[in-house]
């Protein structure tokens, strides 16, 4: 609404000049003459007083017929001014129309409507002294308060948005991930549900072929063990004499298997145990599949990233084989679980990457007299073999002292070569098969040694069960899992391959990934040292850093002291997942203990997550 106007009978006139002239041009090309008194804004005009009241009073001003008061106020002023003042009715309404305290931001429409308000109020006052206005001084303070309001509204309404954009991205990712487990679940039914069908044409076809033929007396003439399904499934190896047969594929139906991992060993094993007809499969593995998986991990694939691996394992292997009974275990094998699991299978297959587990799930399954067919793989090279069978020793008798170290390194620290994973877990698959089907020569005195670039295999025979072994012996020191753990907890654990372990050193040695971000940022001279092995350098590495491995830190202190300039530079100790730096700079500490050196948390993993998303992962 146009701002309330009421006319003056002035008694001024217009101002003579010092030459005795009056005039209306000289009056109106001066800037506008405001007084303010406690009612009104009088603007002067050469014969009449234009007055804005103060809307205090809030009663509109009798105005003459046919004629508005912003007409009345408009005239005598030059076109440029008409047009802003016309303007500006406009925009002051609206302003004073604005109810700040109820007014709520719902989405990004609203947030322009708020800048559009607040660019107007100040484009309004910009105009109004352009025209040379002064508006009422407790009417300015409200127009200023009502714009610090709405831009602190702005405000607090774009941080909101931002977070809750962030949240709705974390939503779709997980719903992304969701449809694909519930697509491939779907596929899964699909596939089961054609076989199905295939099934039903099948015998309403045998139906109308043979019309006069009755069923009944076919089915009663039939003689067979297995069904037909198995007969065509399984009809290659029951063609096998030495055991396998009907007798033998029944054993393999009725039996159950538990496999410990579904990495690089456990993919093959679980492939041919299910294509084999083992009836029931239960497999056990916490992790999620990781790109850098899939060159060894065969049983699962690429759009499986991220996805649990023993549910993967268990899709892969109900496509392969819809008869078969399979359970996914998707928690971590322990002590306090391990016995519970052991106990309801036949046999179990060790294929995890860890001395700890090895450990426990040898107890368990002594404890409980179930056989154990072991493999290992790193790098060129594995290891198979067949534990508690057939009184054969046990794991503890070839290791019977566990030790920290053992077992330190794995397959993303030393790197392995795809098809030797897949190669022992073959052999193990054909070692299970042998012990249910309780065929042939199996494993349990012996250890294979398989050495890929040679292509040779190595058998070594095995001792007997040790006297004193601390679990299979006739007096042993472990007779439940609580004494397995007890002492077993030092060896190397699967949690200890991810963790960042920074308690062996003070954590004022420590730096976050942040910190070392800061100085980076801030352009401080430092020295970047980066433990890693070479080849795992030559991946990737930071800008400016000086590649040093750890076990030659001591055959370069003077190189680092150099480099260091005496100490006068910090020195940042830098690795793949914190850990050899946490080494590194603890040993750096002992020699040149007036160096400032520090360990960056996490390594290059907390870089990737923290700092640079883009940054390559191995």
């Amino acid at each position: 609404m146009p701002i309330p106007v009421r006319r003056r009978n002035s008694s001024k006139r217009a101002v003579k000049s010092d030459d005795g002239d009056s005039s209306l041009a000289a009056a109106s090309a001066s800037s506008l003459h405001c007084s303010i008194d406690d009612e009104s804004l009088y603007v002067n005009l050469p014969n009449k007083t234009e007055t804005i009241d103060d809307h205090v009073s809030g009663q509109p001003q009798a105005q003459p017929k046919g004629k508005s008061a912003g007409s009345m106020f408009r005239r005598g002023l030059s076109k440029s001014a008409v047009q802003l003042l016309s303007q500006d009715d406009q925009i002051l309404s609206e302003i004073l129309d604005v109810n700040v305290g109820s007014h709520e931001v719902n989405d990004s429409l609203e947030v322009n409507e708020l800048e559009e308000s607040i660019m107007n109020v100040n484009l309004s006052e910009e105009r109004s002294r352009e025209i040379g206005l002064v508006g009422n001084v407790n009417t300015s303070e409200n127009y200023i308060e009502k714009i610090g309001d709405l831009q602190k509204q702005l405000a607090e309404k774009e941080e909101e948005m931002k977070h809750q954009r962030i949240l709705f991205q974390k939503q779709i990712k997980l719903q992304q991930q969701k449809e694909q487990e519930y697509q491939d679940k779907i596929k899964s039914l699909e596939d089961e549900l054609k076989s199905l069908k295939q099934d039903t044409i099948d015998i309403d076809a045998t139906e109308q072929i043979h019309p006069n033929i009755d069923q009944e007396i076919v089915e009663n003439a039939r003689q067979n063990s297995l069904s037909p399904d198995s007969i065509a499934r399984y009809s290659r190896q029951l063609l096998l004499s030495e055991g396998w047969g009907v007798k033998g594929q029944q054993k393999l139906l009725s039996s159950s298997v538990l496999v410990i991992g579904a990495g690089g060993i456990g993919s093959t094993v679980l492939l041919y145990l299910a294509s084999s007809g083992i009836g029931n499969i239960t497999v056990v593995d916490f992790d999620n599949v990781d790109m850098s998986n899939l060159h060894r991990q065969v049983i699962h694939t690429n759009d499986r990233v991220g996805m649990n691996k023993a549910e993967s394992a268990c899709l892969a292997m109900k496509k392969l084989n819809p008869t078969i009974n399979c359970k996914t275990v998707t928690e971590m094998l322990t002590f306090e679980n391990a016995m519970t699991l052991v106990q309801q299978h036949d046999c179990v297959v060790d294929a995890c990457d860890n001395p700890q587990t090895r450990y426990l799930v040898n107890d368990a399954c002594v404890l409980n007299h179930k056989p154990l067919i072991s493999g290992s793989a790193m790098g060129v090279e594995g290891q198979l073999t067949v534990y508690g069978y057939k009184n054969s020793a046990c794991y503890r008798c070839l290791y019977p002292k566990v030790n920290p170290t053992e077992g330190a390194k794995s397959c993303s620290d030393n790197g392995v070569l795809g098809p030797v994973p897949g190669l022992i877990g073959i052999l193990q698959a054909i070692e299970t098969l042998k012990v249910l089907t309780e065929t042939g020569s199996t494993m349990h005195d012996r250890l294979l040694m398989y050495d890929s670039l040679r292509c040779s295999f190595m058998c070594i025979k095995k001792g007997k069960r040790r006297s004193n072994c601390a679990v299979c012996s006739p007096d042993p020191s472990i007779r439940n899992m609580e004494a397995s753990k007890s002492v077993s907890s030092v060896a190397r654990g699967p949690q200890q391959c991810g963790i960042i372990a920074t308690s062996k050193i003070p954590q004022e040695w420590n730096k976050t990934c942040h910190e070392y971000y800061k100085v980076v940022k801030e352009g401080e001279k430092h020295l970047l040292l980066d433990v890693r092995v070479k080849r795992q350098y030559d991946l990737c590495s930071l800008k400016d850093s000086v590649n040093i491995e750890l076990g030659n830190l001591n055959n370069h202190l003077d190189e680092i002291k150099t480099l260091s300039e005496n100490g006068a530079l910090p020195i940042f100790c830098l690795c793949r997942r914190g850990i050899a730096s946490m080494e590194a700079t603890k040993m750096l500490k002992e020699v040149i203990p007036w160096m400032k050196i520090y360990n960056i948390k996490g390594g290059l993993n907390a870089w990737k997550e923290e700092i640079d998303p883009s940054f390559p992962m191995y």
